[in-house]
């Protein structure tokens, strides 16, 4: 027993080596080691980059509106408050809906008013608003009766006109549409209930000097460095949706490649490009319309069409300050934390100093925020409240009145991607290579 375990701890075995010498053995031999790590070091690592791991990191904003040079600018002299005509969009299907009590794709009546910033700025987990035209509703509910009616047309009717031909037949004249505002509409609704019903379309004076601003950061895993898992406020290039575009209209893979574009900040300079380091990022909503590739703002129009088309319908025309937009900001981080993927400046990730984040050259990683827009509409639904609560009658007739808000508006919403890489030799790598040298 003891000679068992003795052999089984104190001796070893090992394979014979016969040296072979054979020149043209040898020389295959040697072809065979360096093709294999030729095609480890050439193929695999650098043409198909089989050591780059790259990510797309987490991206997240803090995001909020302020209200800039509003005061200003509802100040000025707008054209679209000056010239009412163009904004009333009067086709059949809206003085279809008149008769009934409105709707709200009934964009006719519109003037300008000058609101709080609060009272346009609206704020959702994960998009900013500014409300540009608000459709103002007032209506009553009651039964279908002489006194009713009488009461809902009371001042209304002029020169033998009825409330609905006062409102299809309104002229250009400024005077006659401010008439407006007071007039109401009676409509029999069936089951002997009655309404009587205003709407006014108030566009807002000055939201393109409202400003955006939001701040932001980046997560990376634990299969990066860690000096770079995560910073905030990088160095960040704000880009219309062609800057990634060549002069052939091929895509430019690369962002630091892309096209820059301008911008001003708060106090009116004038930067190109449009870059922000280590800051906050606010612009105004007249840029970044700009940005988005609407060259005339909230003026640009939506479809193409004319007026007297079903507005349900695609070409029916509308400028986006009636329809809403929504204007994308997609954030793209990219850049490398080594030297092999990212020279210099990636190799600081790896450095026992610090990382230089705010140098536009220097810093590992940057942001890179793709500005485009989306046509459509775009509200933010109703906001309904009750001045007399309604009340049922024994006829099951509602008696009551409600007012209600509803708004469309810009709405900017955010999105996360983009790259980073670093170069990660894996254990297969070496196994391979250690072997081909034996």
């Amino acid at each position: 027993m003891m000679g068992v375990i003795e052999k089984a701890v104190f001796t070893f075995t090992a394979p014979k080596a016969i040296k072979i010498h054979d020149p043209v053995l040898g020389v295959i031999n040697r072809i065979l080691q360096v093709a294999i790590i030729i095609y480890i070091i050439v193929w695999d690592l650098i043409i198909n980059e089989g050591a780059l791991h790259s990510e797309i990191p987490t991206g997240k904003t803090n995001f909020w509106g302020s209200q800039g040079d509003l005061a200003s600018y509802q100040n000025k002299s707008w054209d679209y408050c000056s010239e009412y005509a163009k904004l009333n969009y009067a086709d059949q299907l809206c003085r279809n809906e008149r008769e009934s009590g409105f709707g709200i794709f009934c964009e006719f009546n519109q003037r300008c008013r000058d609101y709080s910033f609060n009272e346009i700025n609206i704020k959702g987990e994960d998009y900013m608003s500014f409300v540009t035209i608000n459709k103002d509703i007032t209506q009553h509910l009651g039964p279908c009766n002489d006194t009713f009616k009488d009461e809902c047309n009371k001042g209304n009717p002029r020169d033998g006109e009825t409330m609905v031909e006062r409102y299809v037949n309104q002229t250009d004249d400024q005077d006659d549409n401010q008439d407006l505002e007071s007039m109401f509409i009676y409509h029999d609704a069936g089951r002997g209930q009655c309404t009587c019903t205003n709407m006014v379309n108030y566009v807002v004076r000055g939201v393109e000097a409202v400003t955006l601003n939001f701040n932001h950061m980046f997560y990376l895993s634990k299969e990066f460095p860690e000096k770079c898992r995560t910073a905030s406020q990088v160095p960040t290039f704000i880009h219309k949706k062609s800057d990634q575009y060549d002069s052939s209209g091929n895509v430019i893979t690369n962002p630091a490649d892309w096209k820059d574009s301008s911008c001003y900040d708060k106090n009116g300079k004038k930067m190109s490009p449009c870059m922000f380091s280590r800051e906050l990022v606010s612009l105004r909503v007249e840029d970044l319309l700009k940005l988005s590739g609407l060259e005339d703002g909230l003026a640009s129009r939506n479809e193409v069409g004319e007026v007297g088309r079903n507005p349900f319908d695609d070409s029916m025309e509308l400028p986006f300050r009636t329809s809403g937009v929504e204007i994308r900001l997609d954030l793209h981080w990219s850049g490398s934390t080594d030297f092999l993927s990212g020279g210099a400046s990636g190799s600081q990730c790896e450095s026992k100093e610090g990382v230089n984040w705010s140098n536009r050259d220097e810093a590992p990683i940057k942001l890179y925020v793709v500005v485009s827009h989306i046509g459509g509409w775009h509200s933010f639904g109703s906001s309904v409240s009750y001045a007399t609560y309604p009340e049922v009658d024994s006829d099951s007739v509602l008696t009551g009145v409600w007012h209600d808000n509803y708004k469309r508006g810009v709405k900017f919403r955010f999105t996360y991607g983009g790259e980073v890489k670093r170069y990660w030799v894996k254990l297969k790598h070496i196994f391979i290579l250690a072997c081909a040298a034996c």
